[in-house]
């Protein structure tokens, strides 16, 4: 039976992945962290639990709860650490739990482990209480749309200096309180934004990391100069496979682009991020060649899709809702629309007008 007036969990975890840990390091917090705990907390009964690499302390005192103080002698334990083993190490605090109240050991034990994921925001060598966090309201901070678009075009335009200050910017900003809740959500916008300025995303991924790699190694990344740091390597990858790829001409990915079109217009569910996928190309790169041409996606498969059609209405007798379906549309109506918004005429006087003729 424990006795005394309050207990909490303390859930001390290297910031360093474990897999990167040596065993001298993973030593040193079983022996020297344990070493110092109890040198600096001589007054409280403690029962230490070690779960490598991590450290899980059992707290309890005879005296009321002095959160400020606790915080102050956790920090100097985690200072010293470092400075005997030159490895930083986070702790996570529960709530403090009067032993005259009904309490869980396995909540206190999982509310330690919650306050310490919150290092992935704030950085390394950090305490976390639980009921700080607990505490402060919701927050869902936005970040607005224009914000990524500009992100993607100072990439896609090669302003490097430009594009690394704005991408901190943004990862400085999502790093405060207000973003807690919406954090990882809006990382994840800001990643995708870097992304879409590559125009060769096949050859990004096969001679960098893969997608999944990336995400969990930028979600990991603790802090925001960590998070920079990262997402700073991929702008530099993205801008030499942009360069790279820009050097073969404008105009042999245009060709490119125009064959696909030539080759899939009758697919109803060809659609702009497709294509560009299927050519390894970034859809904003599609649409700036594109746009290069004086065409856009739309204008070129209608385009195509109705040249196609009219050969169809002077060359056979086939019905209009089946030529419709042969050149891409599923509603014959909606053919019927977009051919005479294009070529001036429905189909039906398009091709009596040619009998007649």
């Amino acid at each position: 039976m424990i006795e005394g007036e309050g207990v909490l969990v303390v859930s001390f975890d290297p910031d360093k992945d474990e897999t990167d840990l040596s065993l001298e390091e993973a030593e040193a917090i079983e022996h020297d962290l344990s070493r110092l705990l109890n040198e600096e907390f001589v007054d409280l009964a403690g029962y230490s639990f070690d779960s490598p690499p991590q450290k899980i302390c059992l707290v309890v005192s005879d005296h009321p709860y002095d959160k400020d103080r606790f915080a102050r002698r956790l920090r100097l334990v985690i200072g010293r650490f470092k400075k005997a083993t030159g490895l930083e190490i986070s702790a996570g605090v529960s709530e403090w739990a009067p032993l005259s109240s009904s309490f869980s050991y396995r909540k206190l034990y999982r509310h330690s482990k919650w306050a310490l994921e919150y290092r992935t925001v704030v950085g390394d060598g950090v305490v976390l209480f639980y009921d700080d966090l607990q505490k402060k309201p919701s927050a869902v901070g936005k970040v607005d749309d224009n914000e990524y678009r500009r992100l993607t075009n100072l990439i896609s335009y090669g302003h490097e200096k430009e594009a690394k200050e704005a991408m901190r910017k943004l990862v400085k900003n999502i790093s405060k309180e207000e973003f807690r809740d919406s954090y990882f959500l809006i990382l994840n916008n800001i990643l995708d934004a870097v992304l879409k300025a590559c125009v060769a995303l096949d050859e990004f991924y096969a001679n960098f990391m893969t997608h999944i790699e990336i995400t969990q190694r930028v979600f990991s990344s603790r802090g925001p100069d960590a998070v920079g740091d990262f997402l700073s390597l991929i702008i530099d990858r993205v801008l030499e496979i942009n360069r790279e790829r820009r050097r073969g001409g404008v105009d042999e990915a245009y060709e490119a682009i125009m064959d696909y079109l030539h080759a899939h217009y009758r697919d109803r569910n060809l659609n702009l991020s497709g294509m560009a996928a299927s050519l390894g190309y970034s859809v904003s790169y599609v649409a700036v060649i594109l746009k290069r041409h004086d065409d856009s996606f739309t204008k070129a498969l209608s385009s195509l899709r109705m040249e196609e059609a009219k050969k169809r209405l002077l060359e056979s007798g086939q019905p209009i809702a089946e030529i419709a379906l042969e050149v891409g549309y599923d509603d014959p109506y909606y053919f019927s629309h977009c051919f005479k918004k294009i070529v001036g005429k429905s189909p039906l006087e398009f091709r009596k007008n040619a009998e007649a003729s």
